[in-house]
């Protein structure tokens, strides 16, 4: 958990994540909580968002200051609810989807940033709505990879219990059952977050 934490660390150094900032993570799978874990402890207040309701109950529990569904709740109404109709400081987009990126871009306010943390696929397009960022003064970031330099940062905040990795594993398998253990990989059920095989 230590790399995948490093570029969550290094994803908010690059968004210039600022203490009391409302910020709105698309994707609530494992890096979208660690994302999440990662920027309370900078002092943020994080809304999650994600279609599987087992995901946004992890982000709850977490301390998301909200877990909404895009698909059952009014993301847009909700989210102007929660920051007196500003729109939030920073969206950071956690899940390869083209409707994330445009919710993301319909609810962070005027001068506000999106960061493009998903992994997608490459040559991959996605519609943007180019005039509102540039009539918004929105900043459009992106982010990949982890920096040496937040090594230490990443392993202290989990063997400080500060980055709650155990809650983000939802399956343990014996070595001997490793062929299910990758089949669930390949084709996870709503609940799978993280899958250790232990020998």
């Amino acid at each position: 958990f230590i790399e995948p934490l490093n570029t969550c660390l290094k994803a908010l150094e690059t968004a210039a994540l600022e203490t009391g900032e409302i910020v709105a993570v698309f994707g609530q799978g494992p890096v979208g909580l660690l994302i999440l874990q990662a920027a309370r402890n900078q002092g943020a207040k994080v809304i999650g968002l994600d279609l599987l309701e087992s995901r946004l109950a992890v982000a709850r529990e977490l301390g998301a200051l909200a877990a909404l569904n895009p698909e059952r709740d009014n993301v847009h109404s909700a989210i102007a609810d929660l920051t007196e109709g500003r729109g939030v400081d920073l969206a950071i987009v956690a899940a390869a989807s083209p409707r994330a990126v445009a919710d993301a871009q319909k609810v962070v306010r005027r001068g506000g940033r999106i960061l493009l943390f998903a992994q997608t696929i490459p040559g991959e397009m996605i519609p943007l709505d180019v005039a509102q960022i540039c009539m918004e003064e929105q900043k459009l970031i992106g982010s990949y990879s982890s920096s040496v330099e937040l090594q230490e940062k990443a392993a202290r905040l989990i063997f400080d219990g500060k980055v709650d990795v155990a809650r983000l594993i939802s399956h343990r398998f014996a070595l001997e059952m490793l062929p299910e253990g990758i089949r669930l990989a390949l084709h996870p059920s709503e609940h799978s977050l993280k899958i250790v095989i232990q020998p």
